[in-house]
């Protein structure tokens, strides 16, 4: 009986048993501390080349599989950026887990949102500051599980609180 590798490691992330999954130990440090139940943020800052992206990465795409029906977030300040990084790195780690687009989850270009099978989604969103809309109002409709932020550094404060209080914990 073949085993499906994904399968095993999406049965252990739903157990919260996280050693042996293919990170970094600082990675893992972080992950631990973003599926427990008792942390509402964790702020994962490493140098260049450490492993953030795909680390977000990969916690949305386990959360979205894991949890039917939810939404999860992907922001940057950003879209341009967004998509030529962080959108790479997310497409790179579908390969890596044997998602097949198409099969396992689908890409709307147009609206930026991955749909998984399961309905999860992703948004992947730009929330720089605009000056007609100071109050980051375009943000606060969404119903989200979780938010990765890129550069959370360059996020506007606003932006940040809007979006928090559309994040259920």
């Amino acid at each position: 009986m073949k085993i499906d590798p994904f399968k095993a490691l999406l049965e252990l992330y739903r157990r919260k048993d996280i050693e042996g999954f293919p990170f970094f130990q600082k990675q893992l440090t972080a992950l631990k501390y973003l599926i427990d139940q008792t942390t509402i943020e964790v702020l994962y800052g490493v140098v260049l080349g450490g492993g953030k992206s795909w680390l977000g990465c990969s916690w949305q795409i386990l959360n979205r599989i894991s949890m039917p029906e939810s939404a999860g977030l992907i922001a940057r300040e950003e879209l341009t950026k967004l998509t030529d990084t962080t959108q790479k790195t997310f497409f790179k780690a579908c390969k890596f887990f044997k998602l097949k687009l198409g099969e396992d989850y689908k890409f709307n270009a147009q609206k930026n949102i991955i749909t998984f099978q399961n309905g999860s989604e992703i948004f992947f969103r730009e929330i720089k500051y605009i000056p007609s809309d100071q109050e980051f109002d375009r943000l606060g409709s969404y119903d989200l599980t979780d938010i990765f932020w890129t550069k959370l550094s360059r996020l506007h404060w606003k932006a940040r609180n809007v979006l928090r209080a559309a994040h259920l914990y």
